[in-house]
């Protein structure tokens, strides 16, 4: 999992494509729980991370958003 997660990381940094090194790791973790038997894979876990994720990156962008009205109103 390790070696796996490392190339991800320099790949995506080589590429300046930004990824977060808990995604890597848990997408590896998940992808040799896979390699050596689909049923090894804790799937609600893992949708349940998928979900997170996602959540977090609209969260953030409604964040921003309303910081950004906000500073209108203030400035």
């Amino acid at each position: 999992m390790e070696p796996a997660s490392a190339a991800c990381i320099f790949m995506a940094s080589h590429l300046r494509i930004p990824v977060f090194t808990t995604h890597v790791i848990n997408g590896a973790v998940t992808g040799v729980r896979a390699a050596r038997s689909i049923s090894s894979v804790k799937w609600q876990v893992t949708l349940r991370m998928v979900w997170a994720w996602i959540l977090t990156i609209l969260m953030s962008a409604l964040d921003a958003a309303a910081l950004y009205r906000l500073s209108l109103l203030v400035f």
